[in-house]
C-alpha cells in the first residue's frame, strides 16, 4: 500500500500527535527514512507511558472519580509489565523460576519473578519476559508485542541466542515488519548455533522468502545443522528426506 503511493484515512482527534508523527515516518516513500524498529518500539513506549501517566492523573484528579488517589497505582515509565512483582526477598534464581513455577503452570508467579529479575538485566529473565508477553499465553498475562519486542532486545544484546531469533522472528513475521532488522538478528542467531534460526534460515532457502532464492543445498545445510544442534522438527523433517 505504501509502495503505490496509497496512505491511510486521516487521524481521529483523539490521536495522540506524537503517534501521527512516528507513523507518518514510517509510511515515508523514501524507505532509506523510515525509522528502524528499535527506534520506533522506544517512541511508542514513551507515548504508552504518556499516556498512561495521564489518564492515571485524570483518575485522581477527577471528583467523579469512585477510586481514592492512594488505591491507584503509579506506574513508573520503566515499569515492565503489568502483574505486581515480589519482594526481592523471595525471588527465585531464574532456573528455579522455570522448574518450580514455569514447568508447574504456576504462570503469574513466575512472570512476576521473571519481571523482577528482567529489571537487573538478567538476559534469561528477560527472555522468558518477552516470551510471556509475545504469546499472551501464559496465565493471565495479556499479549503485548512491543513491550514483548523490547524484552527481547534487551536480552539478545546481552547476547541471549533465543531472543536474537525470537526478535528476528518477530521482525521477519510481523505485525512490525522490518526485513533489515529481523535478517541481522537472525544471522547473529544462525552464527549463535540456535537450532529454531538454523531451521528459519531452512526454511527461507527452501520457499525462497524474504527476497532469498530457494537453494536446495543451503536449505539441507541449514536443516542438518538445526538438526544437530536440538530442533526436533528439523531432525523429523531430515527423517522424512531419507525415506
Amino acid at each position: 500500500m505504501v509502495i503505490k503511493g496509497v496512505r491511510p484515512s486521516p487521524f481521529s482527534e483523539n490521536t495522540p500527535e506524537q503517534y501521527e508523527e512516528i507513523v507518518e515516518q514510517a509510511w515515508d516513500h523514501d524507505h532509506n527514512k523510515r525509522p528502524k524498529i528499535d527506534y520506533l518500539l522506544e517512541q511508542l513506549e514513551k507515548i504508552k507511558a504518556e499516556v498512561e501517566l495521564h489518564q492515571n492523573k485524570s483518575a485522581i484528579s477527577s471528583p467523579t472519580s469512585p477510586t481514592s488517589p492512594t488505591s491507584i497505582k503509579k506506574y513508573k515509565f520503566n515499569d515492565l509489565g503489568n502483574v505486581p512483582s515480589s519482594s526481592s526477598s523471595q525471588l527465585l534464581p531464574v532456573e528455579r523460576i522455570i522448574s518450580e513455577l514455569h514447568n508447574k503452570g504456576k504462570y503469574d508467579e513466575a512472570f512476576a519473578q521473571f519481571e523482577q529479575l528482567a529489571q537487573n538485566d538478567d538476559p534469561l529473565a528477560l527472555y522468558y519476559t518477552g516470551l510471556y508477553l509475545y504469546e499472551g499465553t501464559y496465565g493471565s498475562i495479556k499479549r503485548d508485542v512491543i513491550r514483548a519486542l523490547q524484552f527481547f532486545l534487551r536480552s539478545a544484546k546481552h547476547g541471549k541466542a533465543q531472543s536474537k531469533y525470537k526478535y528476528a522472528y518477530a521482525c521477519l513475521t510481523g505485525p512490525y515488519y522490518s526485513f533489515e532488522e529481523g535478517i541481522n538478528y537472525l544471522k547473529m542467531a544462525m552464527k549463535d548455533n540456535d537450532p529454531d534460526a538454523l531451521y528459519m534460515a531452512s526454511q527461507i532457502y527452501l520457499n525462497g522468502e524474504h527476497g532469498y532464492p530457494i537453494d536446495n543445498a543451503k536449505h539441507q545445510k541449514y536443516l542438518k545443522d538445526a538438526a544437530k544442534n536440538g530442533s526436533t522438527i528439523a531432525q523429523k523433517d531430515l527423517a522424512i528426506l531419507c525415506m
